[in-house]
């Protein structure tokens, strides 16, 4: 008879864990449903319920918390956050970002650059917290630490578009021409009709023609850092300025095919294995293999499309294709 009874509760039991967890994750649906369509009151009450059940349970703070950051709660959201990091699980990556970008938005700049390279630690291969970390440094003018953020960010995610032009403008404000160009091409290839598009393009028309005198430093690199090895690129690059003299009577965008020709034949001349920083292992060796593999004019069409470029034609699959099979077989990157 006690064997039976001892059955039964344990049976009981059973079922009323797993018709908690169920409860749980039926709370979190109808939370996330009703947050989808705008209805955040509701939401937060859904998550409520979710959390009286299971008040650490990772995925109820985490969306409570990130309706709590738009709705400018800060206070509440970091709350819920640091309940979701104090445990390892499926949200802990978003909860340190979302952390970060909640201390970022209520004035605390020292914490969230805090949160985030305590994320970056535990999460190497995340893109955003170095992105989002480089564009703090960026605002404080420290262009040198926003290179660095931006430069990991672009290595663990090349696909992440906004890294390539926060890369390009961290380089730019430190007068660096070479690695500006070469962050701007990628940019436009990826992104050629972005709101920034227009001002970005002019930008690299500019750096790619531009003439080196006393006025500009672009072409001064220390010696003792990886930027020396663009120092020979740097000084060779006035060649380019040939090219405007001798097709002065051809259209603007058959002058920049063919800049962009001299510059990725120049860059990819220069390219040795003792050159083994990430702007030569993966931006040069790119726009080399772009050249040799037969989608030059696809990029240089691509990169100048929002200069009403007559020759424009969106990536066919073909293209398409090349590109991701080339991310994907790339072994450096």
């Amino acid at each position: 008879m006690k064997k039976t009874i001892s059955i039964i509760l344990l049976l009981l039991t059973s079922f009323t864990i797993n018709a908690q967890t169920e409860t749980v994750e039926e709370l979190i649906k109808l939370g996330k449903e009703a947050d989808f369509n705008g209805n955040r009151d509701k939401a937060i009450e859904y998550f409520k319920k979710a959390l009286t059940i299971d008040k650490n349970a990772p995925e109820s703070n985490f969306e409570i918390a990130r309706i709590y950051y738009r709705i400018e709660k800060y206070k509440d959201a970091i709350k819920h956050l640091d309940i979701v990091i104090a445990t390892e699980n499926d949200y802990t990556t978003g909860a340190y970002i979302t952390k970060g970008r909640v201390l970022r938005d209520y004035g605390k700049i020292k914490d969230a650059i805090k949160t985030f390279k305590e994320g970056i630690a535990k999460y190497s291969e995340d893109h955003y917290m170095p992105c989002d970390i480089a564009e703090i440094y960026y605002e404080q003018k420290n262009y040198k630490l926003a290179e660095e953020y931006s430069l990991k960010s672009v290595e663990n995610n090349l696909l992440y578009v906004v890294n390539h032009r926060q890369l390009a403008y961290s380089t730019y404000a430190q007068n660096k021409r070479i690695p500006t160009i070469l962050a701007l091409y990628f940019y436009l290839w990826l992104y050629p009709d972005s709101k920034t598009s227009a001002e970005d393009l002019k930008l690299l028309k500019t750096l790619l023609t531009q003439e080196i005198s006393n006025k500009n430093t672009y072409h001064k690199y220390p010696s003792n850092s990886i930027d020396s090895s663009f120092i020979e690129a740097e000084s060779s690059l006035s060649s380019i300025n040939t090219i405007n003299d001798s097709l002065k009577q051809t259209s603007k965008h058959e002058l920049f095919k063919q800049q962009t020709l001299a510059f990725f034949n120049l860059m990819g001349a220069l390219r040795t294995s003792e050159k083994n920083n990430f702007w030569w292992k993966f931006y040069v060796k790119f726009y080399s293999d772009l050249l040799s593999d037969g989608y030059f004019n696809v990029f240089c069409s691509t990169v100048n499309k929002i200069d009403n470029n007559p020759t424009y034609k969106d990536w066919d699959e073909k293209t398409y294709d090349w590109f991701m099979n080339y991310l994907n077989n790339t072994a450096t990157y």
